[in-house]
C-alpha cells in the first residue's frame, strides 16, 4: 500500500479516536456525580489519543517516514483504546 494511502488510513482511524474522545467527555461533562473510574478510564483513552497524534505528526513532519512500521504498530494501540472505549460505554449504561 502506498504512503499515501497508509497516512489516509491512520488519519481516519485517529479522527474515529478523536470522535470518541469527545463522546466521551460531553457525556461525563452532562454527569452530575461522574464517576471515578469513568474518569479514570477518560484519562486512560485521551493518553492513548495523545500518543497516536503525536506519532502522527511526528511522521507527518518527515518525509522519508515509515508509514508501514506505524500502521503495524497502530494496531495494539487500536485495540486498547477500543477495550477501553467499551468498558466507559459499558458504565454508562450502568449508571
Amino acid at each position: 500500500m502506498s504512503n499515501t494511502k497508509l497516512k489516509q488510513n491512520i488519519k481516519a482511524k485517529i479522527d474515529d479516536i478523536n470522535s470518541k474522545v469527545l463522546s466521551i467527555r460531553e457525556r461525563l461533562s452532562k454527569e452530575e456525580n461522574p464517576d471515578d473510574e469513568l474518569q479514570k478510564l477518560l484519562l486512560q483513552l485521551e493518553k492513548i489519543q495523545t500518543e497516536l497524534t503525536e506519532k502522527f505528526d511526528t511522521l507527518e513532519a518527515n518525509p522519508e517516514a515509515d508509514w508501514d512500521e506505524f500502521d503495524k504498530n497502530i494496531h495494539q494501540s487500536m485495540k486498547s483504546f477500543n477495550q477501553t472505549f467499551t468498558r466507559a460505554g459499558t458504565l454508562f449504561k450502568n449508571s
